[in-house]
């Protein structure tokens, strides 16, 4: 235990030097928002956090009033605590609550309907789960409270410490992450990542590329201009015109049927009507967007 207070400075710069029990699910894979090589740049300097303000700010706030409703559910008052772990000092966990006398950890979540549901049916969604356990190893203790909440209803869930997942999975994946960052070896990239790529022929190339996507536009702007000219003096005659072989026609297309507003077949699976998936290639932040 550590007389380290959260979201201070001093907290922030702790956070950036170590392992923590949130960047666990990110390690392991587990996390939907981010990446091990995002968080590898992050903790090393490389990229800023690009995790959204107004979702950490709603989840501190809502952070107290959850843990509130704990309390008054089940009578066990929590203290937000820090703590490093006595033989690993580079693996940190800040808890949500902790009660000293029960040697119990708390963690809360303000999470979406489906984690909500999760926790309604008795379960801790996964990536949570990789969380709570590093932080029952880093506080030494084997039990800890998950707390759902809302806003308005709150679910518990006991856990317990499972010694297995912890040595077998979490601790080989957190050292060996420590050891990236300390030899700046940057762990494997996933299909939701981008790579630096400095190449000097690529780099002119998309300038070229640049230039000539922005012309077009140009040219574009003004063949449409044009053509709302035509279709102004078409079809202030008739909204259909012929002028030799060129016919100008004015009508109206169905929209498409919106399924998902068809109760009979809501609960239906309607993935295994899905056409195969076909490849799409785009070039973004030239001025002017390039798909394929």
């Amino acid at each position: 235990m550590s007389n380290l207070i959260q979201n201070t400075e001093p907290w922030y710069l702790a956070r950036k030097s170590r392992i923590g029990a949130s960047d666990v699910p990110i390690i392991l894979g587990l996390s939907r928002f981010k990446t091990a090589f995002e968080l590898w740049e992050q903790k090393l300097g490389l990229s800023e956090d690009k995790t959204s303000e107004f979702a950490t700010s709603r989840g501190r706030n809502l952070e107290g009033i959850a843990r509130e409703h704990y309390e008054l559910h089940t009578g066990i008052k929590m203290i937000p605590t820090v703590f490093f772990h006595k033989d690993f000092n580079y693996f940190m966990a800040s808890l949500d609550g902790w009660s000293e006398e029960k040697k119990l950890v708390l963690e809360v979540k303000n999470p979406g309907k489906e984690d909500h549901e999760t926790a309604r049916d008795g379960k801790v969604p996964l990536h949570y789960m990789a969380q709570i356990q590093f932080q029952m190893f880093v506080a030494d203790t084997d039990k800890a409270h998950y707390w759902s909440f809302d806003g308005q209803d709150g679910h518990l869930v006991h856990v317990q410490a499972d010694e297995k997942y912890i040595i077998e999975t979490i601790l080989p994946a957190a050292h060996a992450f420590k050891h990236m960052i300390d030899t700046k070896n940057p762990p494997a990239l996933t299909e939701k990542d981008y790579k630096n790529f400095q190449n000097p022929g690529l780099i002119e190339l998309l300038g070229s590329y640049s230039t000539k996507l922005i012309e077009l536009k140009e040219k574009k702007s003004e063949v449409d201009k044009m053509k709302e000219e035509i279709f102004s003096l078409a079809f202030s005659e008739h909204p259909r015109i012929q002028i030799g072989n060129v016919k100008i026609v004015s009508s109206f297309r169905k929209g498409h049927v919106d399924y998902g507003k068809i109760p009979e077949i809501k609960g239906v699976d309607l993935e295994k009507y899905r056409k195969k998936s076909t490849a799409f290639r785009a070039i973004y932040g030239l001025g002017a967007e390039s798909e394929d």
